[in-house]
């Protein structure tokens, strides 16, 4: 996740961390932290190192030079020691940015033991002659105060968020810390920095006792001075004073021969604080500091310190080669000033800053001595095991194997079985997962996602070849009638050995997939018209076999389109579109047949496709609408009822005829949900118009063979009732004489339950259908209506008068109600009126018109509107 910082904040705040750091490194130069005996530690390289991190080397120079300046101005004998430190700047960013370095210890320690160190030594021994061994001794503290320096730097930039560079925009991108490395600085900040703890605390302990030491031994001096000293006679006291060349010489040799090896010179002043004689001892003259004044630093009574006036060349920290250890003897009448010798405190100093620079690094190389067998046995396997699971479902996918290791460390052995597991169950995981995507769960063949990236393979590469891909799209002809009839179940075992049958017949010659429902295809390369046409007809053989499913004997049948790519369709998309064309043309045709592409084929096919996809619309949306065209009772002419008819006022379509779209709703499968919202919404609308005082009315719906074939008519007309509150006996449902023609049982059984409700039923356009006398006394129906194509002309057609006479007459005779549709004009009603036809329906009496403009109707009338009696209406 990404931080997002204001700009003129964070340039506020790098300001003011820029300045600290500068403020801080000036104060470690001037008053650097003394580790005792005189040693010093440098902190202000710290400073400058994080600087460069941050900030860059541009300012991290120009914070090095104003600091360098105000430090040299207050310490002018800090001036080489700055310049050097400057140059490790310029060099140490010189190699972090030639060696792509993302550390500056390494760049540092290059730059001491090539330059820095070199330098100095260079200087010391141009200014003196001669190396000191203390100066070995302050290398080696620089080098690790140095190092220690780099690494804290290297630290604050990998682990505090504050010192990571970044834009100022304040993007900033995790940084990832490996545990080698966080391990390894941890040893080296807590070995190193207990190491400057313990020279801090040890140092300024034995510095105690040097100085202690150093006390007690010219108190003892002293006192063995004054002892010789009154062993003297006047008359040699006198000469002293007088200068005697003889008695200066003997108060020399006693003094030298007291003091052994304590002191190297010594001064004797007079009783008016004249100096009388100053005494070398070990040959070298030196200039004896005026230490009469007490400008000295008391240690004891008769001890004082005094800092001899340094240079830029000496070496930093060693104040023993600048400092003045001074005892003062009291020889009345003299004054006796001795400089005790350091020559041996000197050894001692460097011999224990010596005996912990070596223990300092040989920790240091213990520490990377385990570290890396630590590394070895631990990291290393860490890392390795890291490496291994790292995209584990892209090697799972891939089928690359992972060679786990072995380690001997029970932690990590259990992470690589616990990992091991993981990426095993992961794998079932992901075969299951590839299984579920691209197979489909009731057959086992492969599905819709698995045939369109086979296809689109072949496609892309029969494009670079002259080879014909075959793509045949098959549909079971008789599926929906079992599914619907005998259930899912039975539907589903029906599928599965459908299925197989097609694999068995396909075998290896080409590609089967099941693309949903009752759809299956296949795909055939290289192949061509005369070969694909066998292959269907094999198909068609198999599958008018029959399928025995729990004891039902079903016989399934296909209809079969074929489109031949490239000829049928250069794209995976477009072949499919044609071979689904050219299977509609087969079903159409009466199905069990196989059907190739052509040209026409795709016109048709997109005109249903485009009334499928604006229907689906328009039942989602309530694009639907119902019209009600009034039904009359013969003998009192009077409204008695209305038929609610669907309609379809489509935006750019205009009025699509219901034979035009009720056809393509059975087969999409429409059909119930729109059947459904017809009887709902014919029953809200007959309720409100028995609300509001206009009936008795009954209003019919027509019900199509493929709703009465679900079971759930009775179950769903009686719940609409009751939502509605309708009257049972106020509702009418009309079906055709086909519903009979397959399942007649089963229908005749849901009829009767509707029946039982109070729900008149009605067959609709009788005389049309195939139904014989004696399936008509069967049917538990209330009455029937005449077809149209009878009454439209029914004055000048004999044929048809004596037709409907007929029909009247043994409708009576049954007991039923009829009533004549298609009535037009006044000869028709007055005929039919004679025949005794119960009721009349036609645009004589009123065209089909909107819910409201029915209610108008219905309001002009003002007549009592009959209701039916008994089992006639």
């Amino acid at each position: 996740m990404t931080t997002q910082i204001p700009i003129k904040k964070y340039k506020a705040f790098t300001s003011l961390l820029y300045i600290m750091l500068g403020a801080a490194a000036f104060v470690c130069d001037i008053r650097p932290l003394g580790l005792g005996l005189g040693m010093q530690s440098h902190f202000a390289g710290l400073f400058f190192l994080i600087t460069l991190r941050i900030y860059g080397w541009r300012p991290a120079v120009l914070q090095v030079l104003l600091v360098q300046a105000a430090a040299v101005s207050a310490r002018p004998e800090t001036l080489i020691m700055n310049a050097i430190i400057l140059l490790e700047i310029l060099s140490v960013t010189a190699l972090f940015r030639s060696f792509g370095s993302r550390r500056l210890l390494l760049p540092d320690l290059l730059f001491w033991v090539l330059l820095g160190f070199p330098i100095i030594f260079l200087i010391y021994y141009l200014h003196n002659g001669a190396i000191d061994p203390g100066l070995w001794i302050f290398a080696i503290l620089l080098l690790i105060n140095c190092l220690f320096n780099a690494m804290i730097a290297d630290a604050c930039a990998a682990y505090l968020s504050i010192f990571r560079k970044r834009p100022l925009d304040g993007a900033r991108k995790t940084k990832v810390i490996r545990l080698s490395q966080v391990l390894r600085q941890l040893m080296l900040f807590g070995m190193i920095g207990s190491s400057f703890l313990f020279m801090l605390n040890t140092g300024e302990s034995v510095e105690r006792n040097v100085l202690n030491e150093m006390a007690n031994q010219s108190a003892e001096l002293s006192e063995a001075l004054r002892r010789s000293y009154q062993s003297l006679s006047p008359e040699q006291v006198r000469a002293l004073e007088l200068r005697s060349a003889l008695q200066l010489g003997h108060f020399r040799q006693a003094v030298e021969a007291t003091s052994l090896t304590l002191a190297d010179h010594a001064v004797l002043y007079g009783k008016q604080g004249d100096l009388i004689k100053q005494f070398d001892f070990n040959g070298r003259k030196i200039e004896f500091p005026d230490v009469t004044e007490g400008n000295g630093t008391v240690l004891s009574p008769s001890l004082q310190y005094v800092h001899h006036r340094t240079s830029a060349v000496d070496i930093p920290g060693m104040k023993w080669k600048s400092t003045w250890f001074i005892e003062q003897v009291n020889l009345e009448p003299f004054t006796l000033y001795l400089k005790l010798a350091t020559d041996r405190y000197e050894r001692e100093i460097a011999l224990y800053y010596l005996s912990q620079s070596v223990n300092v690094l040989y920790t240091v190389s213990i520490i990377g001595i385990f570290t890396f067998f630590l590394h070895r046995s631990v990291l290393l396997s860490i890392a390795k095991l890291a490496a291994m699971t790292t995209d584990v479902p892209a090697k799972i996918r891939e089928g690359r194997r992972i060679d786990w290791l072995h380690s001997n460390i029970a932690e990590i052995q259990t992470l690589i079985h616990n990992f091991r597991s993981v990426t095993e169950k992961l794998s079932r995981m992901l075969q299951e997962s590839r299984q579920l995507a691209y197979y489909d769960t009731l057959t086992g063949l492969p599905n819709r996602r698995h045939f369109n990236e086979y296809l689109d393979d072949v496609m892309n590469r029969s494009e670079a070849g002259p080879d014909i891909t075959a793509v045949m799209f098959i549909d079971l002809d008789r599926f929906k009638q079992i599914n619907d009839t005998l259930g899912h179940g039975i539907g589903d075992r029906l599928l599965r050995q459908a299925a197989a049958k097609l694999s068995d017949i396909v075998g290896e010659r080409a590609f089967i997939a099941r693309l949903g429902g009752d759809e299956f295809v296949i795909v055939v390369s290289g192949t061509n018209a005369g070969e694909a046409g066998r292959l269907a007809e094999d198909v068609l053989q198999g599958l008018n076999e029959a399928f025995l499913v729990d004891g039902h004997e079903l016989f399934a049948a296909a209809s079969i389109g074929i489109a031949l790519a490239p000829k049928d369709g250069s794209t995976a998309e477009e072949a499919v579109k044609n071979a689904d064309a050219a299977m509609y043309v087969a079903k159409q045709e009466g199905g069990n047949a196989y059907r190739y592409h052509c040209e026409q084929q795709s016109g048709t096919l997109s005109e249903a496709m485009a009334i499928e996809f604006e229907l689906r619309k328009a039942v989602e949306r309530g694009g639907l609408a119902l019209f009600y065209q009034p039904i009359v009772d013969t003998r009192s002419n009077t409204i008695i009822g209305a038929e609610a008819l669907l309609r379809w006022d489509h935006p750019t379509l205009g009025w699509v005829p219901p034979l035009k779209f009720i056809p393509i709703a059975e087969r999409c499968g429409l059909i119930g949900s729109i059947g459904e919202w017809v009887i709902r919404e014919a029953c809200r609308q007959n309720k409100r118009w028995l609300d509001a005082g206009l009936g008795p009315l009954r209003v019919a719906v027509n019900l199509s063979p493929t709703q009465l074939s679900h079971h759930k008519v009775a179950e769903y007309v009686e719940e609409v009732l009751e939502e509605t509150g309708l009257p049972a006996d106020s509702l009418d449902l009309e079906i055709t004489e086909e519903v009979f023609v397959k399942n007649a049982d089963i229908i005749i059984e849901e009829l009767n339950r509707l029946r039982g409700q109070g729900v008149r039923v009605w067959i609709d356009d009788f005389g049309t259908g195939y139904s014989s006398l004696s399936m008509l006394k069967k049917l538990p129906v209330n009455g029937f209506k005449i077809d149209r194509s009878f009454v439209r002309g029914i004055a000048e057609d004999t044929d048809h008068l004596a037709i409907v006479q007929t029909v009247v007459a043994l409708a009576h005779i049954r007991g039923w109600s009829v009533i004549g549709e298609g009535v037009e004009g006044q000869a028709e009603m007055d005929i039919l009126a004679s025949l005794q036809c119960d009721y009349q329906q036609g645009y004589f009496h009123g065209k089909p018109m909107p819910g409201d403009q029915f209610t108008e109707l219905l309001q002009r009338e003002t007549v009592k509107i009959l209701s039916f009696g008994g089992e006639r209406p």
